[in-house]
């Protein structure tokens, strides 16, 4: 998303007259800090659940959905894992990763059909003329 973030400042900037740039600006900064925020708990959580519910199903009754993964995943644990246990555990953060890709690829396909009902350059400058006058 650090590609994304100098031009999308500019397209903002650049969609508003030069009296309402600074709050265009700070507008697009405060969404981005919020959506980051809200993004990182709610892709958070669906990661979890979903490695909690991967291990359940698939540990054969051995994982009762307690403790840290880190714990786990740390190089002096990992390197006495038996290989299907390895195997398993590649499998669940893989499948959680991929819950979390597709919710990523849905909100961008919305974003995408959301850009199309947005009036046009030209439709906005024309509004802040009449407002400014």
């Amino acid at each position: 998303m650090g590609y994304a973030t100098t031009p999308t400042t500019v397209l903002v900037q650049s969609a508003v007259g030069w009296q309402m740039r600074g709050a265009a600006t700070a507008s697009n900064t405060f969404t981005r800090s919020i959506g980051q925020t809200v993004g990182v708990a709610v892709f958070g959580t669906i990661f979890n659940n979903s490695l909690i519910t991967f291990g359940r199903e698939h540990a054969a009754g051995g994982w009762s959905g307690g403790g840290n993964i880190s714990d786990v995943l740390s190089s002096e644990t990992i390197n006495k894992l038996p290989a299907s246990v390895l195997t398993m555990i590649h499998e669940g953060l893989a499948h959680g990763m991929h819950l979390v890709f597709i919710l990523v690829f849905f909100i961008g396909v919305a974003n995408l059909i959301a850009t199309f009902f947005l009036p046009s350059h030209k439709k906005v400058m024309e509004h802040q003329k009449q407002v400014q006058h």
